[in-house]
């Protein structure tokens, strides 16, 4: 009995397993190493020029320059304000509502179309309402190009113009590619 059992536990442990099988190896996701984002720079003219500025490894690029020794950032700011927020996409939904309205009265037998329309009108006036509690954010990036002369890049962000939270990320980003916190100097 003992000659069986080993000669099938033996068996057993040459025969392909679907355990011991894996499948193939996937691949990693590529690392970021360079963000980018659309701001408003100039800030003489009140901060009216579309520019890019970028954030990565080898330091902060935007229109003043290439800072590759970046000595300190800011950002400052209101925080946004969820009151104003609230009260906006009430409006602008009720904007999108009132323009439901017009639509079937105006449509009058076409007023099937208007009730297709009418989740995109209120959701659309909710949206643009939801940004009146908006605020900019001014970011300053101070620091040195490759020889030694200072740069300051001033920009400014904001929710509507550069999409919802990009201020924070590029908060995020800017502590991790230069190694120091808001403020701090090197």
């Amino acid at each position: 009995m003992k000659k069986i059992l080993a000669s099938l536990m033996t068996a057993t442990m040459l025969v392909p397993s679907a355990v011991l099988a894996s499948g193939p190896k996937r691949l990693a996701p590529p690392v970021v190493r360079t963000f980018n984002i659309d701001a408003w720079c100039e800030p003489e003219t009140d901060f009216d020029e579309k520019c890019e500025v970028s954030v990565d490894t080898d330091g902060f690029t935007g229109p003043e320059g290439h800072i590759v020794n970046v000595t300190q950032w800011g950002a400052s700011g209101e925080p946004f304000d969820k009151a104003a927020g609230i009260a906006g996409a009430v409006v602008g939904g009720a904007v999108g509502t009132g323009g439901l309205m017009a639509c079937a009265v105006a449509a009058g037998p076409a007023a099937p179309g208007c009730i297709v329309l009418f989740p995109f009108l209120s959701l659309l006036g909710a949206g643009v309402g939801g940004n009146a509690g908006a605020k900019p954010v001014y970011f300053i990036v101070v620091g040195d190009d490759v020889n030694g002369k200072e740069i300051r890049q001033d920009f400014k962000m904001t929710v509507w113009r550069s999409g919802s939270g990009m201020a924070k990320k590029m908060s995020k980003k800017l502590k991790k590619f230069t190694g120091l916190k808001q403020g701090e100097k090197r």
